[in-house]
């Protein structure tokens, strides 16, 4: 998940502009989350988000707490809801 004050790439400038390639790495690090939709054991669950519409640079709202940190750069959300 980005920080929607980070534009996306530019159609044409890149083939995913979902992944922001023409950013830095250190922006797309410092401006980004990774969320996991967790279950009632705490655990990550597969989820297809075509399944539930959601596609890349959708807007979503994620409803969850803050994941233990892997290293000071991986920010991780668990969320136990959201909606696109």
């Amino acid at each position: 998940m980005m920080d929607p004050a980070i534009p996306a790439c530019k159609i044409g400038a890149c083939k995913t502009p979902w992944d922001y390639c023409c950013e830095s790495p250190e922006s797309i690090t410092s401006n980004s989350a990774t969320v996991q939709l967790v279950g009632d054991t705490g655990r990550p669950m597969a989820i297809d988000l075509e399944k539930h519409a959601i596609g890349p640079l959708d807007e979503v709202v994620v409803i969850g707490t803050v994941g233990p940190r892997p290293t000071e750069e991986v920010f991780i959300i668990h969320a136990s809801d959201c909606t696109g």
